[in-house]
Parts: structure tokens; sequence; C-alpha cells
């Protein structure tokens, strides 16, 4: 059937789904842990009407004399038949409600499933024939230096990081989050107006366009020299709030119909009229390109500056970088600065060996802050790059660089 023998429709169905989230917080104390040389299993239901229910799995073994192996996951228990989303944040901690481990994990559960484990650490219930460790690697001294000063790590021969339990009590506790469990879908009918077909839109932009350049019962001009560009202040004024203000307050503009523009040249001004009408961005040279992107933001049509932006950010290479950069920077737009930032950090030894009259050395003379700035970039990018080198360690509150092979040293300050 041909487009033009569809009736239009007098309502709609609405279709809205929702997956709600149920959660559930949960708290496991295990007393005797290192008694138990078997798996245990501690079910709970999350409250909601389908009722989904999960067990937690702890199994022990036992490596030496008083130290154990726990290993912890998360396992589906009820029979249900569908499949469900599962986010989790569980961890280890003490009766005492010291953290000896926290972790945050996602996974896909279906009744029958093996339990999907999300810790295995090593415990001691008391500390004999063990010894508090002097000194910890750069990588585990931030967290194993708090449990130490509790006195809750300690060695046992080649085993490292082995956290002891007062009273050989170990609490498991966390949060659940399941999506998927009770989908809803619900349905509505709308009475609406069917929307236009898209030749009647294509028509709607071909209208705007002729009355535009047959300048057909315009009202106002836009001065540039001594050329004009005639225009509608109902076109103008419902596109750009600078042009509204112009014509709603008692200013020159609104008295004589007249718009003097002196800061952009005939094609930029063209082109800013042009997208006004239609939508569309015109194709032009860089150097108009930024002048067009200039003139949008200070008649705040900001979707013709994120257009510009786009056309910008492709064009950017060797020569134009630096003009982008500072074109972004003076109009506060990070994205843009962020890309043209990011261009010449990673092709600063180009803009380095360029002559004394390269963009880069204009940028340095004219915004030698914003060198600066660049310069700090490919610094940073330098350092992080070497980092296996070195390592950042922390004396007397003052931060310090060290060969990374001395970063196991352990300082003790007053």
């Amino acid at each position: 059937m041909a487009d033009s023998q569809i009736k239009p429709s007098k309502h709609e169905v609405i279709m809205h789904t929702e997956n709600p989230t149920h959660e559930c917080n949960f708290k496991w104390i295990i007393e005797n842990v290192s008694k138990f040389s078997r798996r245990l299993r501690s079910s709970f239901v999350v409250e909601s009407e389908c009722k989904p229910e999960f067990q937690l799995v702890a199994k022990f073994h036992e490596r030496y004399p008083e130290i154990i192996q726990v290993n912890v996951g998360v396992q589906r228990s009820d029979k249900g038949d569908k499949s469900v989303y599962v986010k989790a944040n569980i961890s280890l901690q003490s009766i005492n409600g010291d953290i000896y481990g926290k972790t945050d994990f996602v996974f896909t559960s279906a009744a029958d499933e093996s339990p999907h484990y999300c810790f295995s650490d090593t415990f001691a219930s008391k500390s004999k024939k063990l010894k508090v460790p002097t000194s910890f690697s750069y990588d585990s001294k931030k967290v194993l230096s708090p449990l130490e000063k509790m006195g809750l790590v300690a060695s046992h021969e080649e085993c490292e990081n082995i956290f002891l339990m007062p009273d050989d009590m170990l609490v498991i506790k966390g949060v659940l989050k399941v999506y998927g469990c009770c989908v809803v879908t619900n349905k509505f009918s709308k009475s609406l107006q069917k929307a236009p077909p898209q030749p009647h839109i294509e028509q709607l932009l071909g209208d705007f366009r002729s009355s535009y350049a047959d300048s057909l019962f315009t009202d106002v001009e836009l001065v540039i020299g001594s050329e004009v560009i005639n225009a509608h202040r109902f076109v103008l004024s419902s596109r750009s709030p600078v042009f509204r203000r112009m014509f709603e307050h008692d200013m020159a503009e609104k008295e004589d119909g007249k718009i003097v523009i002196e800061d952009l040249d005939k094609p930029v001004v063209e082109a800013l009229v042009w997208y006004l009408y239609t939508g569309t961005v015109k194709d032009l040279s860089f150097e108009d390109t930024c002048d067009l992107y200039a003139a949008a933001d200070k008649y705040e049509v900001f979707s013709l500056r994120e257009a510009c932006a786009s056309v910008l950010t492709s064009r950017i290479d060797e020569s134009t970088a630096c003009i982008v950069l500072g074109m972004a920077d003076l109009h506060k737009d990070d994205a843009l600065k962020s890309k043209a930032k990011d261009y010449i950090v990673k092709n600063f030894h180009h803009f380095r060996l360029e002559s004394e009259l390269s963009v880069w050395k204009v940028l340095v003379k004219s915004n030698p802050g914003l060198a600066a700035e660049v310069v700090q970039e490919v610094t940073q990018r330098q350092w992080e790059k070497d980092n296996k080198k070195y390592v950042p360690i922390q004396l007397n509150n003052e931060t310090s660089i060290l060969p990374r092979h001395v970063s196991t040293l352990h300082h003790e300050y007053d």
C-alpha cells in the first residue's frame, strides 16, 4: 500500500517496561572459624513479591596449624526458572567491625548453579607461632598498615598477609541487589495526532529557505560594512536569545530595524543566518569556521557552536591544533579544549622543533599560561610512562620520588 493510502492512527499504544530493583542487607557471623573443615551455608530471601532466594557459601581449607583459607561466594537457592542479574557488595570483618577486605562484583544467576566466589583469603585464629611483619610492599602497605596497628595482620613462614580473628569469629556483611526477577510491562492507549510525514518537514524547511533567499517580507537588516543581509525578526529572535533581547528592549535595533555587525565578515554572518533558518552548517574554510564558532557562542546559538566544534575537531592537525586550543580556552569549551590539547601532547615533539614563527611559538607568546598547561600535561604523561621506575612515598607529610627497588623499605618517624 502506498504511503498516501495509509490512514493516520487516532490512538497509539504506549508500552512502559520496568525492571524493579530488589535489595537485601545481610550479616553472617561465623563462630569457631578455625574448627571448620567443611562448607557452610547461610540462606536469605530478598524481600519482594517474587522473593528470589540466595545463600552465602563459606568453604574452609586448612593450610597450616591454626591457619585456614576461607573462600566466600553467593549462590541462588530457589527453584525459579528465570535468570536474574545480581550486584553484590561484600566485606569480611572481625566481630569488632575491623574490615579485612571488601569487593564489588556482578553476575547472572540461575537456579541450580554453582556458587559465585568473590573472596579467597587466609586467616589465623590465634597469634601463636606468628609474627607481625615489620615492612610491607608498596602495593599492600596502604591496605595492611591500618590492620597492623590494630594487631589484625601477621605472617607465617611463606604465607603473608594473614589476618587474625579476635575470638575466632568471622563476619560476612554486605548488600545484594537483584534485577530481572519480576519485569513488568504496562500498556495503555493515548489519543494523539499522528506526526507529520517527512515530506511536510522538508517542505517547511524549503519554505523558510525561500523566504530568506527571496527576502520575502523581511523586517530587519544585518549591516556588515557596506553590505546588508535581510532577515526576519521572528526567526532571529526565536533562534537566538541575544537577538531576542535586542528586539525586546528599547535598543537602536528595535527602533530602526538595523543590526550593525562589526566583528564578522559577511560569509560568516550569512552562514550564521543560514543556520538559524535551516538548521544546517555551511561548508566553510578553517578560518571562517573558527569565526562562525565564535559567532555562535556570542549569539548563544549553542547547537551551532557544538556543530562547529565537531567540524574543528575533525580538522585538528599540526597547523591548527594550537589555534583550536586557544579558541576553546577563550570560550570555555572544555570538550574541544581537551581534544586539541590531547593532540598537541601526543605530538609535542613536532611542535617543539618548528621555527620561531610556528603556531606553538605564537601560543607561548600570546597565552603563556595555556602553553604551560600543555607542558605540564606532557610532563605528567611522561612521568606516568616511566612510573615503573619511580614511585611516590610519603615522608613527614612531604611526597618524595624514589626508585621502585627501594620503595619496600619501611621507616618510622616521630
